[in-house]
């Protein structure tokens, strides 16, 4: 599946957290918003829009999971009566609630995907 040079500029866009609505990234791709709006309908282009999607969401787990360490350790200290500032423990506590609803997002996500593999083998 290749896409073509505005379609891979489209993609790119759409990753951009920036660029909120189908008109930016029209706007930043120097492309008319319909054509953003076909993109979308586009099964090749959405797959590839779904796998980038993938991308991003398992790099943002993992800095997720290595930062999970920091995060155990500065509410360890304060566990230990170690001064901590609000910021750190804010911050950590965030960190890990991340992690866990992430980790709770991709169980669900996998008890799905064999829900859905055992229906296509009984319609067959």
């Amino acid at each position: 599946m290749s896409l073509s040079a505005n379609k891979n500029k489209a993609l790119i866009a759409m990753l951009n957290p920036d660029l909120r609505t189908n008109e930016d990234i029209a706007s930043a791709c120097n492309l008319q918003p319909g054509t953003i709006y076909n993109y979308l309908k586009d099964g090749d282009f959405q797959q590839a829009l779904d796998a980038a999607n993938s991308r991003a969401i398992q790099q943002a787990s993992a800095k997720l999971s290595s930062l999970a360490g920091k995060a155990c350790n500065v509410l360890g200290d304060m566990l230990g009566g170690e001064a901590s500032d609000t910021n750190k423990r804010l911050a950590a506590v965030a960190i890990l609630e991340s992690l866990y609803k992430y980790l709770d997002q991709k169980n669900l996500q996998e008890r799905l995907e064999k829900l859905e593999q055992k229906l296509d083998e009984l319609g067959k």
